[in-house]
């Protein structure tokens, strides 16, 4: 039923971009410029201005802009797949409200797969033969559930009246666990569509974001729903 379920969120999403194509779109590219300004300053002053403050300076600005913008996006693909209209305004709302939760967000994740990272390496060199493939599958096993949580880390910050990042990703590791296959199918999903949205650059510009935006949101509903944490905000939801 879920496996069934999975598709047709990804062919809701797509709709929903396509049922308010101006509006997302206009967001969307605005969300891109957002999140290139950071990286193409940062380029400008290693190449030109190559001083040790401007640099650090730079470098944490190109690092932020990205998840700052998208946690904006977020907002705005909420709203939509509440089945509410959206405005250019509930990108910069959304990117005010989560202002320093993104930068936590980010860090949290650098911090997470380092993490990783390191124990993939330092316990697989301690094993051999079976053991050694047992180690290393766990490991890249944790860091695939950790990713497969950001899918709905952020729609259920969106949700939370208070913002409560610990209770997000808890939220979000129960929903990962209960249908792994579901978070899979999403995961393999909008890998695709980044691969798709990087080969049709115009795509990137004016869909791509809100697409993966809508995928997470209307995701997350739809299990809220399901377990009847929440009642159903629009009707397509109800699958």
């Amino acid at each position: 039923m879920l496996f069934g379920a999975a598709f047709r969120i990804v062919f809701r999403s797509l709709k929903d971009v396509w049922e308010d194509a101006f509006q997302l779109a206009l967001t969307n590219v605005v969300w891109l410029f957002l999140s290139i300004v950071g990286p193409i300053l940062a380029y400008l002053v290693w190449t030109y201005y190559p001083q040790p403050v401007l640099v650090w300076v730079s470098t944490i600005l190109a690092l932020l802009s990205l998840p700052l913008a998208s946690s904006g996006m977020m907002h705005v693909t909420s709203r939509t797949a509440h089945g509410n209209a959206v405005h250019l305004s509930d990108l910069f709302a959304g990117i005010r409200r989560s202002f320093w939760i993104s930068w936590l967000w980010l860090l949290a994740n650098l911090v997470v797969l380092a993490l990783v990272y390191i124990s993939l390496g330092f316990y697989t060199n301690l094993v051999q033969g079976p053991l050694e493939f047992l180690v290393g599958g766990f490991w890249l096993a944790v860091a695939l559930v950790w990713i497969m949580m950001q899918i709905y880390f952020w729609p259920l910050i969106v949700l939370q009246t208070k913002i409560n990042m610990i209770r997000a990703w808890r939220n979000a590791f129960i929903l990962v666990v209960q249908e792994p296959l579901f978070a899979m199918i999403l995961a393999l999903a909008i890998f695709l569509l980044t691969g798709l949205c990087i080969i049709f650059s115009v795509a990137f510009m004016v869909a791509y974001m809100a697409i993966i935006g809508l995928i997470a949101n209307n995701a997350t509903l739809y299990l809220l729903i399901r377990n009847g944490a929440i009642e159903a905000p629009r009707f397509e939801l109800k699958m």
